[in-house]
């Protein structure tokens, strides 16, 4: 966990004030929600206005924001403004809940205030990280270089920015964790289990309106595959964790009643998805012929077709086919975004480290073909493929004509699922040679990754995505430290924590010697 926070807090430090995507937007927000301004004044165009200190948001973006190749530092030259004056937000749409943190820290003195306000913001997710973190340790090395896997740069990056999508991201890592950690049997579930899986669900459904469909899908995946029973398992949740559940599911549920909008109505349908699919894994196990499981995959298509193409026609402005086109084409650059294309998506992560990225995902693949966990693949597999498609249904159901809406960190809580689904699901048992050297594979190159990403980031911010590729050149943009001293601190981290897996598939590797030693002495 110290680990995991002190990268963080490089990325912190290593991103310039309102590099995120809307974060000054978001702040704004938090600072009028935790001021008791609720709704501001209608301002002329989008959004709204509240009356907030000045330098709240600084500085302004607008000088380097969508242009890579110009620095950050025409915006950190500015000095921000003293006393009150009114501040826009369009974020007022979104629920309260991914505002209320960093808003907080609004109150702070004004020369760390921004920087405190992703500071708070990145609280709950970090803890949410380091809860999955935990899970995956016990199932050992691969699961834990899996779980670094799934921490792609670009969810690293929403969650130390002030984004709500950093929460709901961090909420489906500790989600999916969680539900591939239980354990079958009628026993209550362990209390950090149930917690991470009550805890990740509500980060998820509380802090976006699309938060709840992913939510649904990832309990959906494992009921539809027959990993976990959802009777069971509220059954076994216990009472705190299951009313978390229930208290954040209808405070969500309640939010999409009140907003006019399709998209926030898909929340209302969105529970029914994991009770479907418990419904169909269970017609599926009745029925053994090939014939009848066929006509039941066929089914399961057309109705899905059918609710589909109901969502994208009830769009305002109606079905438009050259639009869904349009956003089909874009399916290639969403996932690269998921991955790794930062600031305003303007800062895309070195191609040699997307490279990396995949190689290690096929890495992890290639274990699960090995253990002949076939389904575990076609889980992966199916998990992409309704993440794009659902893409496309949501993004139609927003009526927007510029096919541009949607971007990959709003389906990365759901992908996030890929490489833990092929790491930390139960297979045949494997030497301690092979699992460590396997991890340390893994591990190392998500640390490769994220440490080149974290340069390209840097690198952006101080001279531009086409300036010198020297650390020392880069300037500081408002930064604390100099950047090549930032970079430094963060391979000596990424070692470590590579060192630390590697160490994790050690310690396995002990635990099956010792286990042989005693069936010896036994037999």
């Amino acid at each position: 966990m110290a680990l995991l926070a002190a990268l963080a807090g490089l990325w912190i430090l290593g991103t310039v004030p309102s590099g995120g995507p809307d974060e000054p937007v978001h702040i704004v927000r938090g600072a009028a929600l935790v001021r008791g301004q609720l709704d501001g004044e209608r301002f002329a165009g989008q959004g709204r206005a509240f009356e907030l200190p000045g330098w709240i948001g600084h500085p302004d973006h607008g000088c380097f924001s969508l242009v890579g190749e110009q620095p950050a530092n025409c915006a950190t030259a500015t000095t921000p403004r003293i006393g009150e004056r009114p501040l826009i937000s369009t974020a007022t749409s979104y629920p309260i809940w991914g505002h209320l943190a960093p808003g907080l820290a609004t109150y702070l003195p004004s020369s760390i205030g921004n920087q405190m306000a992703r500071l708070f913001d990145a609280a709950i997710p970090l803890a949410l990280l380091g809860a999955a973190i935990a899970l995956a340790s016990r199932r050992g090395a691969v699961a834990l270089s899996s779980t670094a896997l799934a921490v792609t740069p670009m969810a690293l990056f929403s969650i130390v920015v002030v984004n709500p999508s950093g929460l709901v991201i961090a909420g489906g890592v500790a989600l999916w964790t969680a539900v591939l950690s239980v354990e079958r049997g009628n026993a209550r579930l362990d209390r950090l289990v149930a917690w991470s899986m009550a805890a990740g669900w509500a980060a998820m459904v509380l802090p976006r309106r699309d938060g709840m469909i992913w939510a649904a899908m990832i309990l959906a995946v494992v009921a539809l595959s027959g990993r976990v029973d959802l009777r069971e398992l509220a059954r076994r949740l216990g009472v705190g964790p299951l009313l978390l559940v229930a208290a954040s599911g209808l405070a969500t549920a309640a939010w999409a009643v009140a907003s006019a909008t399709l998209s926030s109505g898909l929340l209302l349908a969105a529970p029914l998805l994991p009770v479907a699919a418990q419904v169909i894994h269970r017609v599926w196990m009745r029925r053994r012929s090939p014939a009848a499981r066929i006509s039941l995959i066929v089914s399961c298509a057309i109705v899905a077709v059918v609710a589909g193409a109901l969502a994208m026609i009830r769009r305002p402005g109606g079905f438009d086919a050259d639009m869904l086109k349009r956003i089909i084409d874009q399916s290639g650059a969403n996932l690269e975004e998921a991955i790794g294309v930062l600031g305003w998506l303007d800062t895309p992560i070195p191609r040699v480290a997307l490279l990396v990225w995949l190689v290690a995902l096929g890495a992890l693949a290639g274990i699960v073909l090995a253990e002949r966990r076939l389904t575990d693949l076609v889980l992966a597999a199916g998990v992409v493929t309704v993440a794009v498609v659902g893409a496309w249904v949501l993004e139609m159901s927003q009526g927007t004509t510029t096919a541009t809406y949607w971007q990959g960190r709003y389906f990365l809580p759901f992908l996030v699922g890929v490489p833990l689904l092929l790491g930390l699901s139960d297979g045949e048992p494997r030497s301690a040679r092979r699992s460590r050297a396997q991890a340390g594979v893994v591990a190392g190159a998500a640390m490769f990754v994220l440490t080149m990403s974290f340069a390209a980031s840097m690198r952006r911010w101080g001279v531009g995505t086409a300036g010198s590729m020297l650390p020392w050149d880069w300037g500081t943009y408002g930064t604390r430290f100099p950047p090549w001293v930032l970079l430094l601190a963060h391979v000596a981290i990424a070692f470590e924590v590579t060192r630390r897996v590697v160490l994790e598939g050690h310690v396995e590797a002990q635990a099956d010697a010792d286990q042989m030693i005693e069936e010896v002495v036994a037999t």
